[in-house]
């Protein structure tokens, strides 16, 4: 009887632990579901941007760099769930890379006005 009871705990106690996993895998899933939503969306509004410049000055090469990291940025998408700390790491990168073009496109903005202006004087 004392076997059966220890059976029926460790069964439990085994089912809690796998339920609690679980949970913890979701969240992360979650975590990593948030993460490429965020991403994505920055993709988009800098695609925007870069076609935008890309038609005001088209041979410009910085517009082309720029739009090659953007590139690069939409294939490395993908955001791996092994946990919460690669999550964060994928987010952290992205993020960096998301300003480093942000700066970049706001460096061509700021040059392309600058050309506007002096041929506009």
């Amino acid at each position: 009887m004392i076997f059966l009871i220890l059976l029926i705990l460790v069964f439990l106690a085994f089912a809690v632990y796998r339920y609690k996993k679980y949970q913890k895998q979701r969240e992360i899933e979650e975590m990593a579901a948030d993460a490429q939503a965020y991403v994505s969306s920055e993709v988009v509004e800098l695609l925007q941007r870069s076609k935008t410049l890309l038609l005001q000055q088209p041979t410009s090469d910085a517009v082309q760099n720029a739009q090659k990291g953007i590139q690069n940025l939409t294939e490395n998408l993908f955001c791996h769930t092994d946990s919460e700390a690669s999550v964060r790491e994928y987010l952290s990168a992205a993020k960096q890379e998301i300003a480093l073009l942000n700066n970049t496109l706001d460096q061509i903005s700021a040059q392309i006005a600058s050309n506007i202006q002096d041929v506009d004087d």
